[in-house]
């Protein structure tokens, strides 16, 4: 039997579930097998899976893991007691925060980890630019960093990293190669020509959650680029949907949190230019799949679309810009000319 741990199911409609779902459809898994959920829910999705419940976001256990600096949510030993583990032949850890449970009772197995982020990388790259982040984030970065450096020292793990930048990180550090592979993305770029829309957009558009290690950015995207842009341009709006983006709401400076949106496809596709102000970069950003296959014109940055081919920036439909060039390429965006 080979058991397969996932950090979420693969119908949820993020990029964490995408991610799932693709990996799925690169693992051979059979009726023997067993498949492990890690879940707030105890439904059951296959004929052969369990489910792990995920601690409620403040529980004591995540307290407590977080003290200890590991990951608020990394799975134990102790987690796995539930399961038949006695007959197993390989294990797939669908993320790091199954590795210390898993190797802690297969000290000596051979096993595979997959990387949906490299925090390390993106640790060092905070260090060099001399970023600001917020405490949540640099708990959690700290956390991440030394689980990291744990795997990448295991000659006994085979890590599968989500970018060629991210494993391009592990090899330059450690020397090897061989024991690494990537598992990517890519859009049916198909599907996107036949989807977009060939006009001038008139608003701007941030779509998708809005995770702890998002913020920093988002805020530099507000304050440094569409305030100053809409005092100059007053009829240009900011539209957020997406989990936490309430929070963001500020009608007088022409910000529009939705929340969570609930409506089919996605919003303003028409009418507006999505954006994608990333200032760290690291493992790959699935929303833009979303941006490319409904036809959504967006701008990025460098960082933000590290994953995916270069050869797809049109500078018509897609728009990559260096951080300090975002407000002078948007004012002449939204120019009357």
């Amino acid at each position: 039997m080979n058991v397969f741990f996932f950090p979420i199911n693969p119908f949820r409609s993020n990029g964490y579930s995408i991610a799932v779902k693709n990996d799925l459809s690169k693992l051979q898994i059979d009726q023997n097998d067993l498949i492990v959920w890690y879940e707030y829910t105890n439904d059951t999705f296959y004929g052969n899976d369990v489910v792990l419940l995920r601690p409620p976001k403040f529980a004591i256990s995540r307290i407590v893991k977080v003290l200890q600096n590991h990951i608020n949510c990394e799975v134990t030993a102790g987690d796995l007691k539930q399961l038949d583990l006695k007959q197993v032949n390989d294990v797939f850890c669908g993320d790091v925060i199954f590795y210390r449970a898993v190797r802690e009772l297969f000290p000596t197995k051979r096993i595979t980890v997959r990387f949906h982020n490299c925090f390390a990388r993106i640790q060092d790259r905070i260090r060099l630019l001399g970023n600001k982040v917020n405490l949540k984030f640099r708990v959690q970065m700290r956390a991440y960093y030394q689980l990291e450096k744990e795997i990448f020292n295991d000659s006994n793990v085979h890590k599968v990293f989500i970018s060629e930048e991210d494993r391009d990180y592990y090899c330059s550090m450690f020397g090897k190669r061989s024991d690494s592979d990537v598992w990517g993305f890519c859009p049916d770029m198909n599907k996107a020509v036949s989807a977009r829309i060939d006009s001038k957009k008139t608003k701007l558009v941030h779509y998708g959650g809005l995770q702890t290690h998002k913020i920093d950015s988002l805020k530099w995207f507000i304050n440094d680029v569409f305030i100053p842009l809409h005092l100059q341009k007053p009829d240009v709006e900011f539209h957020l949907w997406g989990a936490g983006s309430e929070a963001f709401d500020n009608l007088g400076k022409g910000i529009f949190g939705h929340g969570f949106y609930q409506g089919d496809g996605m919003p303003l596709v028409d009418d507006g230019l999505f954006v994608n102000p990333d200032l760290i970069g690291g493992g790959v950003k699935i929303k833009l799949i979303d941006y490319f296959e409904k036809g959504a014109s967006f701008i990025t940055t460098p960082f933000g679309f590290e994953g995916y081919p270069l050869d797809y920036i049109d500078n018509k439909f897609y728009y990559m810009v260096e951080p300090d060039e975002w407000l002078p390429f948007l004012k002449q965006y939204f120019s009357n000319d």
